[in-house]
């Protein structure tokens, strides 16, 4: 219990470190109330080694995995994937280069200069995970892609390694994500640039002439993860129990150019779409008879070969390992062929790794602290988001793509404001840069 204690205060260090930088390190130190508490904040080189020496003596005293009534408690195996992925950002752009540098006291938002060894460490801390053999990709592809989807309505898995326990016959996420006639509540309204990021699946880019993409029937032949990961026209949907008979509906456009049902398009999503990741065919919301077992991937096997092979491929080049750890992840996706083209260089390879990152994690909170580790969220948060609109007249189907919103991003963005409530109570509480 107290290693497990240990593993979660880096947990929450970790959490915090990625918002502000730099952090106060409390450490073992108790105070009352009629003591000052210390309120300045630690370096970012403290606060990393410092989650980095917890996660390493919490390992001592845990076991590889958990299992049994444990399942879900805090590993050896989810301490060496935290450290992963500590490292992995603190190798990132934005914190290897330190974010804004010639600011006050910017020590504390990233490292005083770039170390290119910080990549090794975190090419290395990824492999030890990988190294336990503890963990591996949940794979079936009797249907191209169905261990992808099946993989996230399991309770028990080969490739969760820390992970948020839930009822074992909850319905959370039906009840989020589904549409507003199966109840939802509207959680997420996947954008067409998402969309437009899964390859197809022979594992070309849509943009590429050679892929076979067809804006006519932009879901044709795609990458299976996209139906897993997005709901959109003609997406079949499980309904409610009835007398005994469970049939499926699908989800469907707009009709003849109007917006019909509550579903639809300007209606019921904003994009043209609603979020497929992470749930159940079986599960309905509000259906008290159609339940899953679901607990939800907070580290997951795919994250941390992920890791491996953009820190190695940062480190020294594409080399037969990076491509062995993106394309374990493309083969299980069901893309035929999986392989990726022979000869790519260490630029080609980034953008591969990022994608991937993109559609493999989506939903699991990643993308958005992915684009500003990199620093490239003046570029990719700084855009005219995009929907679908589908119309059908008869046999007619016409895809419209339409402006949705406007969104701005400033390089302040890149960390978070520490909250005013908090810098009020101590001159010693540094603000955030451009807050």
């Amino acid at each position: 219990m107290r290693a497990e204690a240990r593993f979660l205060r880096a947990w929450y260090y970790a959490i915090l470190l990625k918002h502000y930088g730099g952090i106060h390190l409390m450490g073992d130190s108790i105070y009352n109330y009629t003591e000052q508490i210390p309120a300045s904040r630690n370096t970012y080189e403290q606060c990393v080694n410092y989650i980095l020496a917890e996660c390493d003596l919490a390992a001592q005293d845990l076991p590889n995995a958990q299992s049994g009534i444990n399942y879900g408690r805090a590993s050896k195996g989810a301490c060496l994937a935290l450290k992963s992925r500590v490292l992995l950002y603190a190798a990132s752009p934005l914190f290897n280069e330190s974010p804004l540098t010639g600011t006050k006291n910017n020590e504390v938002l990233g490292y005083k200069s770039y170390d290119k060894e910080r990549w090794k460490a975190a090419r290395d801390a990824a492999s030890a995970v990988i190294g336990m053999g503890a963990y591996s990709l949940n794979i079936d592809n009797s249907t191209p892609g169905v261990g992808f989807r099946d993989l996230f309505t399991k309770r028990y898995n080969t490739e969760y390694i820390f992970q948020l326990m839930r009822p074992s016959d909850n319905r959370d996420l039906e009840e989020l994500f589904q549409p507003p006639s199966r109840t939802g509540k509207n959680g997420a309204f996947p954008l067409q640039g998402l969309v437009d990021a899964f390859p197809m699946g022979n594992g070309k880019v849509i943009t590429d002439p050679t892929s076979g993409y067809n804006a006519q029937d932009p879901y044709a032949g795609r990458d299976p993860r996209l139906n897993y990961t997005v709901i959109r026209d003609q997406t079949p949907l499980q309904n409610r129990l009835v007398a005994g008979f469970s049939p499926v509906n699908i989800f469907q456009g707009n009709f003849n150019g109007i917006k019909t049902g509550p579903d639809a398009v300007h209606v019921g999503t904003a994009t043209g779409y609603y979020c497929n990741k992470m749930l159940s065919p079986n599960a309905v919301s509000q259906d008290f008879l159609h339940n899953t077992e679901r607990c939800l991937p907070l580290i997951r096997y795919a994250e941390v070969l992920l890791n491996y092979a953009e820190a190695a491929n940062e480190y020294s080049g594409p080399d037969a390992t990076v491509y062995a750890a993106v394309e374990k992840i493309r083969e299980r996706a069901g893309l035929s062929p999986f392989q990726l083209p022979a000869g790519l260089s260490q630029e080609q390879m980034r953008e591969v790794v990022r994608n991937e990152r993109r559609i493999e994690l989506s939903f699991e909170e990643h993308r958005f602290w992915d684009v500003r580790r990199w620093k490239i969220a003046e570029q990719t948060d700084n855009i005219q988001t995009k929907g679908m609109e589908v119309n059908r007249n008869g046999n007619s189907v016409t895809y419209k793509i339409f402006d949705v919103r406007k969104r701005n991003f400033r390089p302040a963005m890149y960390l978070w404001p520490i909250p005013q409530t908090e810098v009020a109570k101590s001159p010693d509480v540094m603000q955030n840069p451009g807050y």
